[in-house]
């Protein structure tokens, strides 16, 4: 089956629009307030200077993240579990065979929460590697990224299904429409960090000046927070289309 993007990205307005409240009251407490939370009460993650930086800013970086590990690790954990945890559970509201409400959902999400971790790992790595460490990759490993897109979903409807064989599932799903979904994956993993790219600017470059109050902080953060939010939800619900349309003609339904 041959992907249209543009629309996907309409069954994806489509489907909010239809279930906006239910949308709305999960993605508010899963994804938007932890992350509220972590940006309004932990300090940011110390810059990576580059590999040629010489080895005294090296160090320095090693003793700053450190330092910062030190005070906000576990609360960044507790957030991004969170986080991942509200992902799954908007995914097996549409997913899950059994139908079942967001208290259904959301203790279903449990038990599968750490192959789902697994998962996610497995398929980010590879954009991660190469946006940190060789961005010449960055086109092959969105490619990789949008054959993987589908590991996902398929981890939550066919369950029972492990982690490597959710991976070999989506690459037979999306044999012959890699860049259709490497454009799929740019949405999934850049389109939060962009919209609230503007908040944490704005933020960084107020910070110590008059304006940046406390009232003010917690505005941006709410609004870098939101867009996080936003990006997440909008991943979410794409994974979804986008395994309703091509697991169905394979799986005959």
């Amino acid at each position: 089956m041959t992907l249209n993007g543009a629309s996907v990205l309409r069954d994806v307005w489509r489907m909010w629009k239809q279930d906006r409240q239910l949308l709305l009251g999960v993605a508010g407490l899963l994804l938007f307030v932890p992350q509220f939370g972590s940006l309004l009460f932990m300090q940011p993650q110390p810059v990576f200077p580059g590999f040629e930086a010489d080895e005294a800013k090296l160090q320095a970086y090693v003793q700053a993240s450190r330092a910062w590990t030190m005070s906000y690790g576990v609360g960044m954990l507790a957030a991004a579990i969170i986080v991942l945890l509200g992902t799954l559970t908007l995914l097996l509201l549409y997913l899950d065979r059994r139908r079942p409400d967001v208290k259904g959902a959301l203790l279903a999400a449990l038990p599968v929460l750490p192959r789902y971790l697994l998962a996610f790992l497995l398929v980010s790595i590879p954009l991660a590697l190469a946006l940190q460490i060789v961005p010449l990759l960055i086109l092959p490993a969105l490619y990789l990224e949008g054959r993987l897109l589908l590991a996902i979903p398929a981890l939550v409807a066919e369950r029972p299904l492990s982690v490597v064989g959710a991976l070999r599932r989506s690459w037979a799903l999306t044999r012959g429409n890699g860049l259709v979904l490497a454009g799929m994956a740019c949405i999934t993993f850049f389109a939060g960090p962009i919209m609230a790219l503007p908040f944490s600017v704005l933020g960084s470059t107020l910070n110590g000046a008059p304006l940046a109050n406390p009232v003010v902080a917690a505005i941006l953060d709410a609004g870098a927070a939101a867009g996080l939010t936003v990006g997440a939800l909008a991943g979410a619900l794409i994974q979804v289309l986008l395994y309703r349309r091509l697991a169905q003609p394979i799986r005959g339904i």
